[in-house]
């Protein structure tokens, strides 16, 4: 474990969080008081490795305001001890009552633990105004906000030295699989959990045990997910998607129906079993894997005959309505090509991606399948404007160009 964050600095935190989110909820009136603020963990050295943490069961929340006298229940279990108790406060120059905890281990009373001085303890404390309660409740949740930045900032770095072991791994396979974005994955997990954690709800586990087990877990279904097909299974989402074919409860079915698509489209049958067919239509985000290699432009047609024209106009025409612009595309004008070519590449960039990754990731679909418009990405996108059929023969007519021009 990273040693930029402890469990201790952790629950340090998560306590002023806590308190500055109850302070914030409080109302000031014109009585006299003061914001109690006490620990509501204990942290534990059982090994020099590392630390545990027990969280303790109060009847009142920290940062909450009080305006008379009082006392607060306490309970929890910690190292194998039963701790019950209560503490107590006072305002003013009063004294307050010492506390009085008990520990029972199996039932049996026992002599108080080391960590016992980690237990709330009892509080005199000053009874201010209501001009100095609320600048004191204003420092309180700018100071829960502070610690929640910090908390989090530290939590990244925990979850970045992951990428050490078996996550860096891992991604060595995935060169075109941003690390941010698994990151953000981990921190998804912290961001979500983090109001339970300040709140008298919160689970017997430390932040960083949650961490290593639901951050981790997050990020390593973000790596180890399917999210890549094989050129083949591609192929077979592209005529199921062209035909209609969907998904029945028989895979051998569904490999049916794909067949005889196939068939009547006059394509060969793709080398998937009905397995992987069933698993591609079952997940209609996939993607085809991506292959590190160098950034290359996407072929596209150029204006040398009357068909290649046809096939700049109607590209041009599944991404602008500018007459003009499809005038000059299919006449061969370098800049409104290129500019057909913009419109093409921004429709099919994928979440994450920016223009030249999308560029690449198209040119190798295109070298190892010839679809860009019929490919899964451009079947969803071109779809409502334009037959599959259609952009199957856009397809044909790229792969008779390709070389001769660039989109």
């Amino acid at each position: 474990m990273p040693a930029n964050l402890r469990n201790d600095d952790a629950e340090a935190l998560i306590l002023d969080i806590r308190v500055g989110r109850n302070a914030a909820v409080q109302e000031v009136g014109d009585q006299p008081g003061a914001f109690l603020i006490f620990s509501t963990s204990v942290v534990t050295t059982p090994r020099p490795t590392g630390q545990s943490v027990y969280p303790l069961r109060c009847s009142i929340e920290p940062g909450a305001l009080v305006t008379a006298p009082g006392s607060a229940e306490v309970s929890g279990e910690v190292a194998g001890l039963t701790v019950t108790g209560t503490f107590h406060w006072s305002l003013g120059e009063d004294v307050a009552p010492p506390v009085c905890y008990r520990f029972r281990r199996r039932g049996r009373e026992v002599s108080a633990p080391p960590w016992a001085a980690q237990l709330p303890p009892s509080q005199g404390l000053p009874s201010v105004g209501p001009s100095r309660l609320a600048r004191q409740q204003s420092a309180l949740a700018r100071r829960g906000r502070d610690a929640e930045h910090r908390l989090l900032a530290l939590t990244e770095q925990v979850i970045r030295g992951y990428f050490r072991g078996a996550i860096a791994s891992t991604m060595r396979y995935r060169p075109q699989m941003d690390i941010d974005d698994v990151v953000q994955r981990g921190l998804q997990v912290a961001c979500r959990l983090l109001p339970i954690y300040a709140s008298k709800d919160r689970p017997p586990c430390s932040w960083l045990r949650m961490l290593r087990l639901d951050g981790r877990r997050d990020m390593r279904r973000e790596t180890f997910q399917l999210d890549w097909l094989p050129a083949d299974a591609s192929a077979a989402l592209t005529i199921a998607g062209a035909c209609g074919v969907s998904r029945q409860a028989d895979p051998s079915a569904t490999m049916a129906d794909l067949a005889a698509a196939a068939d009547r489209m006059g394509r060969p049958l793709p080398r998937v079993t009905a397995n992987v067919l069933d698993a591609a239509l079952r997940a209609a985000a996939l993607v085809e894997h991506e292959i590190a290699a160098g950034v290359a432009p996407v072929p596209g047609p150029e204006s040398q005959d009357g068909d290649d024209s046809l096939t700049v106009a109607l590209v041009a025409r599944l991404v602008t309505d500018d007459a003009e612009l499809i005038a000059l595309a299919s006449a061969g004008d370098p800049h409104a090509l290129n500019r057909v070519g913009d419109k093409v590449l921004r429709k099919l960039v994928e979440r994450g991606e920016n223009h030249p990754q999308a560029r690449r990731r198209c040119w190798e679909h295109f070298q190892r399948s010839g679809e860009l418009f019929a490919s899964p990405s451009g079947l969803e996108r071109f779809r409502g404007v334009c037959d599959a059929h259609i952009l199957m023969a856009l397809d044909e007519s790229l792969g008779r160009a390709a070389g001769r021009a660039h989109v």
